[in-house]
């Protein structure tokens, strides 16, 4: 069984600019909320979206996080990759 995307961000450098990207490209609006810097966004489609924002860097460089719905606790949560066992501190994010 696989596990739902549940929430997309969009990191940029300059948001204002990936918004108007973004919003000629797919059509997306943003509707007023969120904090300062950080929008949601619209897609325009009533239901089968996957809810999203964009937001301005939090560190680093520009990046997309992708949140996946995961049936078990934090705690418990070990990855398995090619070269063996990631500890769950090590992951981007979880929500259920």
């Amino acid at each position: 069984m696989g596990n739902p995307i549940i929430h997309f961000e969009i990191r940029s450098a300059d948001p204002d600019a990936s918004r108007e990207f973004y919003g000629q490209l797919f059509g997306w609006t943003y509707p007023p909320g969120g904090f300062p810097g950080y929008t949601y966004v619209e897609s325009g489609v009533p239901q089968g979206t996957i809810p999203g924002g964009i937001s301005p860097l939090q560190g680093g460089n520009s990046l997309v996080t992708v949140f996946a719905g995961v049936p078990v606790s934090w705690p418990s949560l070990i990855w398995q990759t090619p070269n063996g066992r990631l500890p769950a501190m090590h992951c981007l994010a979880i929500s259920r």
